[in-house]
């Protein structure tokens, strides 16, 4: 997998606790993926002005594959 990650300290805005969490980054940092404890999935989008990400047919199965992974582990 084409998939960054690393641990970082996250802000939960729903509680306002400054949390550890696993966040992933695909497509060169773009995507940024991350679970919260609660068992919600993250997805935020690095793009200035709102702009689309373009993925490719690997980016998109490595992004789906992970999901499923994240939304697994969750449950």
């Amino acid at each position: 997998m084409n998939i960054v990650f690393g641990v970082y300290d996250q802000y939960n805005g729903c509680d306002g606790v400054m949390s550890k969490s696993t966040v992933y980054e695909l497509a060169g940092g773009e995507i940024v993926v991350w679970a919260e404890g609660s068992g919600a999935i993250m997805l935020k989008v690095r793009q200035p002005f709102g702009d689309p990400v373009e993925l490719g047919e690997v980016e998109a199965l490595e992004l789906g594959e992970l999901l499923v992974r994240l939304a697994k582990e969750g449950s």
